[in-house]
């Protein structure tokens, strides 16, 4: 797994943490729990509430279990990018994977993931070209 963290200032001693955390992980159910660690590391050193660490750990896994589970579906081995802002209004989420987009199938019991992470934020977008699918949400502070 690759784990890049850049921004404002580098996290070390008395600096303040990096206003991003960027990382590529693999296609694998195995990554989240580690997106998760780095994510809410990253989260309370920038002293981000707990209300809102939480829509963005809800928001961002489904994304990221979405870009999985239907992303790489024909690409397994390749990885998913994640870039995640911290800003004065909210918190940026952007998950990419080089899959091709499919609509959803029509399942009573499943897909409400991306309506999830509609109702989570203020801004969300998703974008599929180049054989890359690309979800964009910002989250608020709350």
């Amino acid at each position: 797994m690759t784990t890049t963290h850049h921004g404002d200032a580098t996290h070390q001693g008395g600096a303040p943490p990096p206003t991003q955390l960027a990382l590529s992980v693999p296609a694998t159910p195995d990554a989240l729990p580690v997106v998760r660690a780095d994510l809410d590391h990253w989260m309370t050193a920038l002293g981000v509430s707990t209300p809102t660490r939480q829509d963005v750990h809800l928001a961002l896994g489904e994304a990221l279990a979405n870009a999985i589970e239907h992303g790489h579906r024909d690409t397994p081995s390749a990885p998913v990018s994640l870039a995640v802002s911290h800003g004065p209004s909210g918190i940026t989420v952007l998950v990419s994977d080089q899959g091709t987009w499919r609509p959803p199938a029509p399942d009573h019991t499943r897909g409400r993931g991306l309506a999830m992470i509609e109702t989570l934020s203020d801004r969300m977008s998703l974008t599929a070209d180049d054989g890359r699918t690309t979800l964009t949400a910002r989250i608020p502070h709350r």
